[in-house]
């Protein structure tokens, strides 16, 4: 039987993949100015796509379970109802990392994508 609050104990968080890890800590170890071409040639590969898609499953089952998929400076041992000796706590802390940084750096680029053309179709416009 569960407890009223054990509805975030069900939600899973997935893992990731050795081969989107490795593509999302290439990611994490760029720059910020080198991260908008390494997206660009990520959404080229079905490699790519597939590591960004698993790293927005892991940042949505987060939220999901913990309320927020930023766990930087939270008590994860507070989170996960004090059962670290059952979650490997600094894997968890680095799997929330880099999927958040790419999910941001993701976001970052489509909003810098959308600043351009808005950019530039305002260009010719006169008021």
């Amino acid at each position: 039987m569960r407890s009223p609050g054990a509805k975030e104990d069900v939600i899973e968080v997935p893992g990731l993949s050795p081969q989107t890890e490795t593509i999302l800590r290439q990611l994490d170890g760029l720059e910020r100015e080198e991260r908008d071409a390494f997206l660009e040639k990520l959404l080229g590969t079905l490699e790519g796509k597939r590591a960004l898609e698993e790293a927005e499953a892991v940042t949505h089952a987060m939220r999901q379970r913990f309320g927020t998929d930023d766990l930087r400076n939270k008590n994860l041992a507070a989170l996960t109802r004090e059962l670290a000796d059952r979650v490997d706590l600094e894997r968890l802390a680095e799997v929330a990392r880099i999927t958040y940084r790419a999910k941001t750096a993701e976001m970052f680029r489509q909003e810098e994508l959308v600043r351009k053309e808005r950019q530039r179709l305002g260009l010719g416009l006169r008021l």
